[in-house]
């Protein structure tokens, strides 16, 4: 009896005995990703006659409909970060995506360390994938969605602007129907979503993006509000000012490692149903990290490592952060699965 079923289908006859001799206790096998289900972990790449977009679609697919029951390494044969970046906002852990030096090849050592590292963290964390697209129990259908999520930030500049817009575009990079209500003071999410001019955006408006429906509705929000939430999947309120929380929908709330927010945020959030916390530049300066600080108050918490350089080049490009930085798409990928955003 087998320990783990391991599916390599990457196809190198080779690399799959040079692992399976030093993987004692555990089958390696050959195969494709429609043979995922039976196995305990994957290996894949594409391979030289792969379609990349095909077999990026299959990847994705794989990661839904697999869940939380199986960890996937992915081999890249070049190095390039817009790659990484999507194949993170599927949910795939960054440290499983092994890449390439420039002019080199990913060796087997790599490999084998990746696959042990994956079995460690499988047996003593919770798994790294969930499944962010939940079925009605009696008849196997996707929920309906016009969801509700509520962004905010107790204070500006603590990037809740950047989160609730990668938010939106990983929603819309799903194929779901976005609308995106901006209340901040002023207005920023054009600068995110490529609007003309939009330093010069005046409420009320309404712009049609390649991610949705930018809403800015100054102080006339309750009279769009319900038809704007009828005619999307999801509607994302940002409010990057103050805290907001609506009835029957879902929250997060976005801060720094600043002490004076995190001290001003806990007071403010007690009176708040609890929301999923959201922690920005969490491995900054080394200072006490808010994280734990809510984790220990038993909030839901994910964080996002500093990419300043990443967000300051999406932000020139006018596009959402995680378009261009990494650990923003791996964040966002996280909080969209903790909101079942998918469902």
């Amino acid at each position: 009896m087998f320990d783990l079923n391991i599916l390599l289908t990457l196809d190198n006859p080779s690399l799959l005995d040079w692992l399976g001799k030093r993987l004692l206790g555990h089958e390696v096998i050959h195969g494709t990703l429609s043979d995922a289900n039976n196995s305990d972990m994957v290996v894949c790449g594409p391979g030289t006659g792969d379609d990349l977009e095909e077999y990026l679609e299959k990847v994705e697919d794989l990661v839904k409909e697999t869940g939380a029951t199986i960890p996937v390494i992915f081999v890249l044969n070049e190095n390039t970060d817009e790659l990484k970046r999507r194949l993170m906002s599927f949910g795939l852990s960054e440290e499983w995506i092994l890449m390439p030096q420039p002019g080199q090849t990913v060796r087997a050592s790599e490999l084998l360390k990746a696959i042990k590292k994956a079995e460690e963290e499988t047996e003593s964390d919770p798994p790294v994938f969930e499944d962010s697209t939940p079925k009605n129990e009696l008849d196997g259908t996707q929920e309906k969605n016009n969801q509700v999520i509520c962004v905010s930030s107790s204070k500006r500049g603590c990037g809740c602007d950047t989160m609730a817009t990668s938010l939106a575009a990983h929603a819309a990079e799903a194929g779901l129907k976005v609308a995106y209500i901006d209340l901040g003071e002023p207005p920023c999410a054009s600068f995110h979503f490529g609007v003309p001019e939009p330093a010069f955006v005046q409420a009320p408006a309404v712009y049609e993006t390649k991610w949705g429906i930018l809403v800015v509705p100054g102080d006339d929000v309750e009279s769009i509000f319900e038809d704007v939430v009828s005619k999307h999947d999801v509607t994302i309120v940002s409010s990057p000012n103050r805290l907001i929380q609506l009835e029957g929908s879902k929250s997060v709330v976005v801060l720094d490692r600043d002490i004076q927010i995190v001290e001003i945020t806990s007071a403010q959030i007690m009176n708040m149903d609890p929301p999923i916390i959201f922690v920005n530049r969490s491995s900054e300066n080394g200072r006490p990290d808010a994280a734990c600080i809510f984790g220990q108050k038993g909030y839901e918490v994910i964080t996002a490592d500093t990419d300043t350089n990443g967000c300051i080049r999406a932000l020139a490009d006018c596009k959402p952060a995680l378009t261009r930085s990494p650990q923003v798409a791996q964040a966002v990928g996280k909080l969209a699965s903790a909101l079942r955003i998918l469902g």
